[in-house]
């Protein structure tokens, strides 16, 4: 489907140009409009220009936006053209909705149904072209109408064939291998040279007689950032959530345990779930990101991950004895030296639909908890 969705939507406007094309040997235009052979051959051009759009713009989000107003203006003008509800173009003007149910959320296909089904409506009744009065057979096939683009609408999230999520992730792979080259050519060298300079600084000083805790201090700060950026360089490159994401997650605590000698306990109340892969990149950084937090700025001599499974969602709750801190100033939007590192764990979990909360006082160690769900 990841593939196809492109084609099978290409070949349903195929299809209703089929059958548009059947259904225009009755079809008596105006005498001021072109005819329906011209009519035709324009949405078979669109519909090819269309073919050849990449799946992957009704991603980005203003141009997304303008295809779909493109395809609900060119659908509702065939249908103002051709006389409303005794349109040959019936079938064509669902294109908008399947497109937007294939590759979108429910609430924009949603609106894209409803202007659909007023545009068919203000064709009929209000064209300088064609008069109409509704009947209570065009009432009825109004009906029937709505009905089908409602079905059109939700019938791809019935059979979990949405498309957004998928070019979701390839838009996120995409964007992931573009940070790594990034970190490698720009960060990943700068603090290479910077550990080996400080290093050279170190033993000049020593042949001086001199040894300074402050450089000491510095080469151990440019080796944190370096392992840092090393650690971020693997998961970006390496890890495509494959759904290893519990083994992950211990192979991270065996190199925080060996490199900070906190003692951590990984609890696993779970049988298997399920999480697509942007999720699983999406919560393994963000246990990262709190476990790291916790190595460098708790001071906590044991931390507690207990991951548990109820209703369809995954929980996640990391608990330390650390110094803690004032999570308030957090959800006041206080800045502080934990807000940017938080509020990135925020919208880590909200943008896979999960929750993220967080409790912490002043010596009374901290408690973060991750909820998201899970596929059947």
């Amino acid at each position: 489907m990841k593939i196809g969705g492109r084609y099978f939507l290409g070949a349903y406007r195929a299809l209703a140009i089929i059958v548009a094309a059947a259904q225009l040997q009755s079809f008596q235009p105006a005498a001021n409009l072109p005819t329906g052979s011209l009519i035709l051959l324009v949405a078979a051009l669109y519909s090819v220009l269309k073919l050849g759009q990449p799946a992957d713009w009704y991603y980005k989000g203003r141009i997304c936006s303008v295809l779909l107003v493109l395809d609900l203006l060119f659908s509702g003008l065939l249908l103002f053209l051709t006389g409303g509800l005794e349109s040959p173009f019936i079938l064509f003007s669902f294109s908008p909705i399947l497109a937007a149910s294939l590759f979108l959320d429910i609430r924009i296909t949603g609106i894209t149904a409803s202007f659909s089904i007023a545009a068919i409506l203000s064709s009929h009744l209000i064209n300088p072209w064609y008069s109409h009065l509704l009947t209570m057979a065009d009432f009825s096939f109004l009906l029937v109408y709505f009905i089908a683009a409602c079905l059109v609408a939700i019938l791809p999230y019935l059979i979990n064939t949405n498309l957004r999520q998928e070019l979701q992730s390839k838009f996120i792979m995409t964007e992931r291998q573009r940070l790594s080259r990034e970190i490698h050519d720009g960060m990943a060298q700068t603090l290479s040279g910077l550990c080996w300079q400080t290093q050279l600084l170190e033993q000049r000083l020593h042949k001086m007689g001199l040894d300074l805790v402050e450089v000491e201090d510095l080469i151990r700060l440019t080796e944190d950032a370096r392992r840092d950026a090393r650690e971020s360089l693997e998961l970006l490159r390496e890890y495509t959530g494959n759904g290893e994401f519990i083994s992950n997650l211990r192979q991270y605590l065996q190199h925080l345990k060996q490199s900070s000698g906190i003692i951590f306990e990984l609890r696993i109340n779970t049988g298997q779930r399920h999480l697509t892969p942007t999720a699983e990149i999406e919560l393994l950084r963000i246990c990262q990101e709190a476990l790291n937090n916790v190595r460098k700025h708790s001071a906590a001599n044991h931390v507690t991950i207990v991951i548990e499974s109820e209703n369809n969602h995954l929980t996640i709750t990391i608990t330390d004895d650390g110094r803690g801190f004032d999570s308030i100033a957090f959800y006041r939007c206080a800045p502080n030296n934990h807000s940017h590192g938080l509020a990135i764990m925020q919208e880590r979990a909200e943008s896979i639909g999960g929750r993220f909360r967080i409790i912490s006082l002043p010596l009374k160690g901290t408690e973060i908890q991750v909820v998201v769900p899970t596929q059947q």
